[in-house]
């Protein structure tokens, strides 16, 4: 996957899932079901490991590669700046959509 932008947020809900890791840290999930995370991404290739485990200790991985090109894109520099970035993406979306 191509990225533009230093930043994606994801967002989900796990069914018959305990637990999930992206990167080896752990994600809290609301109401034991939801997750909401910000990757942010170093130019280049970016590898993403996301680890699902279920209540009887079943363990499933996804790797997945994610290449961000840095042409003309802000690079954050705090969590909060690609918070920003993030919200700022969506707010585009958002209004490309209508």
């Amino acid at each position: 996957m191509n990225v533009d932008e230093p930043s994606l947020s994801i967002k989900g809900e796990l069914k018959n899932t305990q637990s999930i890791d992206i990167n080896n840290r752990d994600i809290i999930l609301q109401d034991k079901k939801t997750f909401h995370e910000i990757l942010v991404f170093s130019p280049g290739t970016n590898i993403i490991d996301i680890g699902l485990k279920d209540a009887f200790g079943k363990v499933r991985s996804y790797s997945y590669n994610i290449f961000y090109k840095t042409e003309t894109t802000k690079h954050p520099k705090t969590l909060g700046e690609a918070k920003d970035l993030v919200n700022q993406n969506e707010i585009e979306e958002e209004l490309l959509q209508e």
